[in-house]
């Protein structure tokens, strides 16, 4: 006999906050502490704007779902962010319609990118040869400046 349990707390794949707010990662993993704020409407950011107006709520959906690229399409009244409940890794990329995006990292674990009005469509794909070589390139420079 199979069983299958549910857990009526999970939350979906996919949301849209309307609000951001700063929170410190590594403060969090630390001590265990969450700020206190609704989750459902509110994306925790490591850099959240500082002025941001009231907003409307909007909708996102799952176009496409696959190993190495997630396609979501998203539409808002008044922007905000789309949340990708998903592992966040350097390695994801973002583009928004067809453009690079910034790539945030999330609720300390997850991937969001910053949406404007409308409707759009937001891909991630995750590219570990680009992500590998811009890290390398990265971690030379930095050796490269400490030995002068």
């Amino acid at each position: 006999m199979a069983i299958s349990y549910e857990n009526p707390s999970a939350v979906d794949r996919v949301r849209f906050a309307t609000q951001a707010h700063s929170a410190d990662f590594s403060q969090m993993l630390r001590d265990g502490q969450w700020p206190a704020v609704d989750l459902s409407a509110t994306v925790l950011l490591e850099r959240a704007p500082t002025q941001q107006s009231a907003r409307r709520r909007g909708q996102v959906s799952i176009v496409s779902y696959q190993n190495t690229e997630v396609i979501l399409e998203v539409d808002s009244p008044d922007g905000g962010w789309a949340v990708l409940n998903d592992v966040w890794q350097p390695w994801w990329y973002v583009d928004l319609d067809g453009k690079p995006a910034e790539l945030l990292r999330a609720n300390v674990l997850f991937r969001a990118v910053a949406v404007p009005a409308g409707h759009h469509e937001v891909r991630f794909t995750f590219r570990p040869l680009q992500g590998g070589w811009a890290e390398l390139r990265q971690k030379l420079a930095s050796l490269l400046q400490n030995q002068r």
